[in-house]
């Protein structure tokens, strides 16, 4: 906004300062011209100095008015935290979470609460596993990078997450993984979303997954499909074993079965669920041990593999695999 006195108020006031001196003896024509023009400049810059102090007042004021309001607005945000959408249950290596410039980042540990709006953040030697409500569980690969963009979505900005979901569990079907390629939801499954620089993979181990691209186009990948969107929008296709040993990693980071009290069969399904292998009882007598035998004690740190045969070597039972990725659970002899 201009705010410079027109040059007639300029030559009106001019006049009157003039005028207030008195008579004199008349100057030369160039002489008048020239401390008229004098004048003139003296009292543009005396108005161009009152302009710039209003201005610098209006600014001062506004800056006040704006600092209250920030003050007000953070002691809003302070005292209302945002809504918790996970609780850390494993980590592995160095995993980092950060809830904007109000809060510093700090190193996440089973039981640290996730909130709406925080960045988590895996580096080269972690990972994590998160608990959700409504049946739903996340678990995030080495070198990982996701913000918490609600209660039932979050933005996967690099690196890769594994959803488990409980298709029985109210709510577990409305989440969706957003990437800059495309956005992901299920319908009762386990999957992993990976996003790269040449793109993004979705890889789904069980049930299947709705793809929604940036060009609106819709894409359905089912149990043992890879679904790869390069950059430019191409889709290929192709297939992923649920036994494939790109799923390793998931098992390193799998939340702990609590074995105490609970009886062998629900380990025998808990090891199912998370390996893609279908226990098999070569025999009634062997299914009956299952359903019969309670465990004692933990299995906290161990991967699945691991898990199963600790947990067999205390009991009459052994297991062994078959080509066709099951688990053969027999009486011990």
């Amino acid at each position: 906004m201009n705010e410079r006195p027109h040059d007639d108020e300029d030559e009106a006031r001019i006049q009157s300062l003039l005028g207030q001196v008195g008579p004199r003896a008349i100057p030369p024509e160039n002489v008048a011209r020239r401390v008229h023009d004098a004048v003139k400049k003296e009292w543009q810059e005396l108005v161009t100095e009152r302009v710039r102090r209003r201005r610098v007042r209006a600014a001062g004021a506004a800056a006040s008015v704006a600092a209250v309001a920030s003050i007000s607005f953070l002691a809003t945000m302070t005292s209302a935290p945002m809504p918790q959408m996970a609780l850390v249950t494993r980590t592995e290596g160095r995993v980092t979470g950060d809830a904007g410039w109000l809060h510093a980042a700090r190193n996440l540990t089973p039981t640290s609460p996730i909130h709406v709006g925080d960045d988590i953040t895996t580096a080269a030697d972690g990972r994590a596993a998160l608990q959700v409500a409504d049946g739903l569980s996340l678990r995030l690969d080495v070198s990982t990078s996701v913000r918490i963009a609600g209660l039932d979505r979050l933005v996967l900005e690099e690196g890769a997450v594994y959803v488990v979901s409980d298709p029985q569990a109210a709510g577990s079907g409305t989440f969706t993984v957003w990437t800059r390629n495309a956005s992901v939801r299920h319908i009762g499954t386990q999957y992993e979303v990976r996003a790269t620089t040449e793109g993004m993979q979705v890889n789904v181990r069980e049930g299947r997954v709705i793809i929604d691209t940036e060009e609106g186009e819709l894409h359905e990948a089912k149990a043992g499909e890879r679904i790869a969107i390069e950059p430019n929008g191409t889709i290929n296709r192709t297939s992923l074993p649920q036994t494939d040993p790109h799923w390793q990693w998931v098992h390193r980071i799998a939340p702990g079965f609590d074995i105490e009290n609970r009886p062998l069969i629900e380990f025998l399904s808990w090891y199912s669920h998370e390996t893609g292998y279908v226990v098999v009882f070569a025999s009634d007598e062997a299914e009956k041990l299952a359903r019969e035998t309670t465990l004692r004690g933990s299995i906290e740190g161990l991967e699945p593999r691991a898990a199963l045969d600790a947990v067999l070597a205390a009991t009459n039972l052994t297991s062994s695999e078959t080509p066709e990725a099951t688990i053969l659970i027999r009486v011990r002899k």
